[in-house]
């Protein structure tokens, strides 16, 4: 709206300026200063439709603010627990992470995923982009404060001689993975984990990357 009344206002003062550019008489001059009067009225209308608009965009601008805000604070937020390690009988170890939603509505078709992965000391941890299974299994809910336990069925077991490879630390060995679901809002979400075992076998780092969550 703003911008079609300032087109024709900025067209009105070209053809006033037409006009009073060559003489004329006075029925022509006292049109010039009706059409003058209307361009003023026409101008401060401009003025007047360009804050209203401006308003109204800064209004809608904080809006959609409180609502991402609301969202934000009201949707599913799921992220992963330290791993713990499972001793078994044949004194193997299996990995169990626990993933939990700690927001403040159910998480939606949620799809867990864990992979482990052995190194030498000398090469770098690059788990690569988070990759979602396009026909998974099973897609959970998982309710406000509630939790299960990622393995240790997901994952091959820890065997003597590896826990004595990553106690004498010629190899690190890494627990990392992925979560997707949708909020209670319609929107996909992607979290990631990852953590390496000490030499200990008993504690984890947390690692610097490989670990967010949208």
């Amino acid at each position: 709206m703003a911008k079609r009344i300032g087109s024709l206002f900025r067209k009105g003062w070209g053809v006033v300026w037409a006009w009073i550019s060559k003489p004329r008489n006075w029925c022509e001059w006292a049109m010039v200063a009706v059409t003058i009067g209307i361009l003023c009225y026409a101008g401060a209308q401009t003025g007047i439709a360009t804050r209203q608009a401006k308003t109204l965009d800064r209004q809608t601008r904080i809006l959609d603010k409180t609502i991402e805000m609301a969202r934000s604070d009201q949707r599913a937020w799921v992220g992963a627990v330290q791993p713990v390690i499972v001793q078994l009988k044949d004194s193997s170890m299996r990995v169990s992470i626990t993933i939990q939603n700690f927001g403040r509505t159910p998480a939606l078709n949620l799809v867990p995923q864990i992979h482990v992965r052995t190194l030498t000391s000398s090469e770098s941890f690059a788990p690569g982009r988070p990759a979602e299974p396009t026909d998974p299994k099973t897609r959970a809910a998982l309710q406000p404060g509630q939790a299960f336990t990622l393995g240790p069925n997901e994952v091959p077991p820890i065997s003597t001689d590896l826990a004595d490879e990553i106690n004498t630390g010629k190899t690190c060995f890494y627990a990392f993975g992925e979560v997707f679901y949708d909020d209670a809002f319609g929107e996909h979400h992607c979290t990631t984990f990852a953590y390496m075992l000490l030499p200990s076998l008993a504690t984890w780092r947390v690692m610097n990357i490989y670990n967010t969550a949208d």
